[in-house]
């Protein structure tokens, strides 16, 4: 994100990522935490992403189909 010099700002909270470095292969799922936020809530739904996140790493779907590009 930024700051401007006129005050005004624009950030972005990073929830979902992979990144790649040197040969390694990282990656992170978190949520947004406010005030109101559900600690369980947050966690479930936080796992939930970073299942999502493995299935894309294996090249499977949720139902264990292969992903990949549809053929014609």
């Amino acid at each position: 994100g930024y700051v401007a010099w006129d005050g005004s700002a624009d950030m972005n909270i990073l929830i979902r990522s992979f990144w790649h470095h040197r040969g390694v292969l990282s990656w992170a799922a978190g949520a947004g935490i406010v005030a109101d936020s559900n600690p369980e809530h947050e966690l479930k739904e936080t796992e939930h992403k970073a299942e999502g996140m493995l299935r894309a790493l294996r090249g499977k779907n949720k139902d264990g189909s292969i992903v990949g590009p549809t053929s014609s």
